[in-house]
């Protein structure tokens, strides 16, 4: 796949949670519409479906206790065979990260922890071409954010130079906590709307790249409240 002058052939989605199960129905068919038989789908999720997901993640309930990485894997497996998908059933963390993100991957961070988006975004700054497309929300409102790296030349800001909190963050390595400390962590404060909104909002701009929309790599951010149905473009810093 083309993106700005470069080819792109591997994908991950890390996080298959609620933006991430979200965003996958989409991600996939397009991938799938696409495919000349070259393309790689990576989900990676150390997490378990529980009943506390049933509200606002995407799975079924005979997959309950289950791998989400597995899990949305079989799934889409099984609807589109033609599409290589692989899981990595455990969370992305400093000691895995470069077998999972490699050059020319486009990678869709679904995640919950500004660690998780630090390493991510670090990672993706030390090869030569890379997409990083980032969700993030809390109850009703959120924040989308991409970052384009071609041929060695970051085309705009890492994430967090834009939002400095990820990078101070104080959150955890979860590929490195025991299963005490993981299940200690908040995971409420979020509805399924603002989860959709979030996967939408990062495939309209995954799309807009591409599309080689005009200075597509020019939006800083994208904002959006969905109790006032509201979103707004953060470009070169001026509100639109």
């Amino acid at each position: 796949m083309n993106i700005l002058g470069i080819e792109f052939r591997k994908f991950v989605v890390v996080g298959a949670g609620g933006t991430g199960s979200y965003l996958l129905p989409m991600l996939v068919r397009y991938l799938n519409s696409v495919n000349d038989g070259s393309i790689d789908l990576t989900i990676c999720d150390g997490d378990k479906y529980d009943e506390g997901n049933m509200n606002r993640q995407e799975f079924a309930h005979s997959r309950m206790g289950r791998n989400k990485a597995d899990v949305q894997v079989e799934m889409y497996q099984r609807k589109f065979p033609e599409l290589s998908i692989t899981a990595v059933s455990e969370y992305l963390g400093v000691d895995n990260i470069e077998n999972v993100i490699q050059d020319r991957t486009v990678v869709f961070c679904c995640v919950d922890n500004h660690f998780c988006r630090n390493i991510i975004s670090k990672h993706c700054q030390k090869l030569d071409n890379a997409l990083l497309i980032s969700g993030g929300n809390e109850e009703f409102d959120g924040n989308v954010q991409a970052f384009c790296r071609l041929n060695g030349v970051n085309m705009n800001n890492p994430i967090e130079v834009r939002h400095p909190e990820i990078e101070r963050t104080q959150d955890g390595d979860r590929s490195e906590m025991s299963c005490e400390e993981l299940a200690q962590l908040p995971s409420g404060g979020q509805i399924i709307f603002t989860n959709a909104t979030s996967a939408n909002i990062m495939c309209n701009l995954f799309f807009g790249y591409v599309c080689g929309s005009k200075d597509i790599e020019k939006v800083d951010d994208i904002f959006f409240d969905i109790r006032i149905a509201k979103t707004a473009r953060i470009v070169n810093g001026s509100i639109e």
